[in-house]
């Protein structure tokens, strides 16, 4: 897909010829030679930023309506207090969306003071404004009071693509304490739709991506 070109910098430069006065001439005929016109080089142009150095900020979650639809049901299935029959039947659920949300119930029921429950049914809540944020080397993940951050680094680039190896700094930390296992690495591929939409992608599976829109 061809990418839109991106607001580029333009600089002026402006030379002035200065141009002295021609000394008087008894009686000439003759006329004045043309005097060249001062000559103004072509703007310069700056050149467009990498497009690593493009994704520096915070992107906001684009859902498709797929996906609203699984954050619905995953709020039904977090519902307190559990959801009914009647609010199932009213989601027109599939069987596999029923046997989610009744294993996720069942689970909620059964150590309904759990604060990881709370936390979980907050990060659905929040999961349609969920946001990344993106830095030199950091993506932090956004939903509702969850946070999930990791670190990356460039592997390769082109003017709309850039490819990054992650991994959770928490889980990389155990990895080193635990000798001989190698930390766990995540391969991604971020493209730009747009100057101001990117589709993350799993390297190994196209499948798995998701939209964002730059706040």
């Amino acid at each position: 897909m061809k990418r839109s070109p991106i607001l580029l910098a333009l600089v002026s430069v402006l030379v002035l010829a200065a141009c002295g006065d021609a000394e008087p001439t008894a009686a000439s005929t003759e006329a004045a030679a043309p005097v060249a016109p001062p000559v103004v080089p072509p703007a310069a142009t700056a050149a467009p930023a990498k497009a690593s150095a493009r994704l520096l900020g915070e992107w906001s979650i684009v859902l498709s309506d797929q996906e609203k639809r699984q954050v619905d049901v995953l709020q039904l299935a977090l519902k307190d207090p559990a959801p009914t029959q009647e609010d199932m039947a009213k989601m027109n659920l599939t069987e596999d969306e029923k046997t989610m949300v009744g294993l996720m119930a069942a689970a909620k029921a059964k150590n309904p003071s759990d604060p990881k429950v709370a936390q979980m049914k907050a990060a659905a809540d929040g999961l349609g404004q969920a946001s990344v944020t993106i830095t030199a080397d950091h993506m932090t993940f956004h939903a509702g009071p969850v946070t999930q951050d990791s670190t990356y680094t460039v592997t390769a680039e082109t003017d709309s693509t850039v490819s990054i190896q992650s991994a959770d700094p928490a889980k990389a930390e155990a990895a080193a304490a635990a000798a001989g296992t190698p930390p766990e690495q995540n391969m991604a591929t971020i493209t730009f739709l747009d100057p101001d939409t990117i589709e993350l992608s799993d390297s190994e599976d196209a499948t798995k991506k998701q939209t964002f829109k730059r706040k």
